[in-house]
Parts: structure tokens; C-alpha cells; sequence
């Protein structure tokens, strides 16, 4: 009978530590998710239409915060900077710190040489730009609408590499990866 006794306190001990055990896994897998999804990644809500027909007004993606610590920003990423007023915008790398560009009918040329082929996410538009140097550590950004840099009279704009928050890997209206 003791022997019984002690026994079935055993398997309750044992069933606690295992209870234990498996809450503590699951807290570690939430935290990682959690990390992944609010620290790595970062959640933003697209307010305009600026980046049409790649995104459109109320997506959803998150950005990568420390994919510039890790990899260089390259050319036709998509980023999310601060503008020169602080507020958060997205746009798409067109040319890097060091190169010349220049807007011509709406095509864009780099170092007057290269023709930037944006057929497959960028909405044609014939607007000018006097040709650039992009500053060091510095990046010169369009949306993809850019009927909408035609409208509103903006070239694109110049971001320092400070100014980079991250960049956009994931969208969670259609579950598209990017980069």
C-alpha cells in the first residue's frame, strides 16, 4: 500500500515537471515567433498608392530591420526610409551612392549609359530629371506609380543610408516573398 502510495506521487511529480517542461517549449517557440515578427521583422500598413502595381493602399508587409546590417541595400529593393520631414515612407532603390542618374521621358538612365528596365513593377510616365550624383552612403528612390512623382512634381528623392529602416521581404496580403 505505501509502496502504491509513493509510486503515484512519482507519476504526479513526473507529469508537473513534464507539464512544466512543455509550457516552458511553447513560451520559447512564441518568443521566437514574436522576435521574428515585431523585432527582425516589422509590420507596416501602405497608406498611399504610391507603390502601385506593386502594392496597393491597405496592404500589409513587413520589413526586414536588419538586413542592412547584414546585406547591402542593392538596386530595385524595395525599402522603408524616413523622408527629409521624419515621416515613414516606402520606395524602390533606383541608383546607389556614387552614380549619376537621370530621368529622360520616363526612362531612367544610370551613368548615361545604362537603361533601368522597370517594365515588370513600375506604371510608365513621361516625366524629366536634370542627371544626379547620388551622395556617399546614399540612395535615390522612386515609387512604382509614377504617374503620382508626374502629379505631385517630386523627382524622387535622395536617402541617406541612415535613414533606411529596412527592407521589405515579406507581403502579408498575398503571402509574397521578396529578396
Amino acid at each position: 500500500m505505501e509502496q502504491a502510495s509513493r509510486l503515484e506521487n512519482m507519476r504526479k511529480r513526473h507529469r508537473k515537471t513534464a507539464l512544466v517542461q512543455w509550457l516552458f517549449c511553447i513560451l520559447l517557440v512564441l518568443l521566437a515567433i514574436g522576435f521574428t515578427l515585431f523585432v527582425w521583422f516589422t509590420p507596416i500598413k501602405i497608406e498611399t498608392d504610391a507603390m502601385t502595381p506593386t502594392f496597393s493602399s491597405g496592404e500589409i508587409v513587413f520589413y526586414n530591420r536588419f538586413y542592412k546590417h547584414v546585406k547591402s541595400v542593392e538596386r530595385s529593393d524595395v525599402i522603408v526610409y524616413y523622408d527629409a520631414n521624419g515621416a515613414v515612407r516606402i520606395g524602390r532603390v533606383v541608383a546607389l551612392a556614387g552614380e549619376r542618374v537621370e530621368i529622360r521621358e520616363g526612362t531612367v538612365y544610370i551613368n548615361n549609359r545604362y537603361r533601368v528596365d522597370e517594365s515588370a513593377y513600375a506604371d510608365a510616365a513621361v516625366f524629366y530629371m536634370q542627371e544626379t550624383v547620388i551622395p556617399q552612403n546614399s540612395l535615390f528612390i522612386l515609387s512604382d506609380n509614377r504617374l503620382m512623382h508626374q502629379s505631385n512634381g517630386t523627382d524622387g528623392a535622395v536617402v541617406g543610408l541612415n535613414e533606411v529602416m529596412g527592407v521589405v521581404q515579406f507581403n502579408l496580403t498575398d503571402f509574397t516573398f521578396y529578396g
